[in-house]
Formats: C-alpha cells, sequence, structure tokens
C-alpha cells in the first residue's frame, strides 16, 4: 500500500473513531481525548498485522470510555462519602470570633 493511500485510510478511520467516540461521549471534549487516548494507546502497541485498525480501534475506546466511567462513579461516592462526614454548616470567621 502507498503512502498516500495509507494516510487517506487513517483518516478515514479517525474521522469515524471520532464520531464513534462522540455517540459515546454524547460530548466532544471527551469525544477528542478518548480519540487521542486511542491513539496514544495504538503507538504504544497497535493492533497485530492481521487485525484491521477500524475495529481495534474502536474497542480502544470503547474500554477507555467504559474505564472513564467506572472512575467517575467511583469519584462520585467517595465524594458522597466524604459529603456525610462533614458538619452540614461551616462556621464563618466572624462567628468563630464572637465565641472567643
Amino acid at each position: 500500500m502507498a503512502h498516500s493511500e495509507t494516510t487517506a485510510s487513517l483518516l478515514a478511520d479517525l474521522r469515524w473513531l471520532r464520531q464513534f467516540a462522540q455517540v459515546l461521549a454524547r460530548d466532544g471534549d471527551e469525544a477528542d481525548d478518548l480519540v487521542q487516548e486511542a491513539l496514544v494507546a495504538a503507538w504504544r502497541r497497535g493492533p497485530d498485522s492481521e487485525e484491521s485498525l477500524r475495529p481495534w480501534l474502536a474497542t480502544v475506546v470503547r474500554n477507555l470510555f467504559r474505564m472513564r466511567l467506572r472512575a467517575d462513579a467511583r469519584r462520585e461516592r467517595r465524594e458522597q462519602t466524604v459529603e456525610g462526614r462533614r458538619p452540614r454548616r461551616i462556621p464563618t470567621a466572624s462567628s468563630s470570633a464572637w465565641r472567643c
């Protein structure tokens, strides 16, 4: 395959991948982040030479998105746990000074 054909194929895959990430994330910025992380993964360890790039990238983006959802859920649980331990009202500096 010639270099220009490879580049055209990669660009088509990237456009498709961006659209796929947009459908998953429903947010343009998050979709861009997912695509960038997938490209880093491809650069570090791409698919086997026999495997097509598009399905491999789709799997990577799907897995990255799932990991983000799990991380967000864990963070939310931690924040709710911390919120449950906080006092309802934090005294202001002026109200604390009147008590002294």
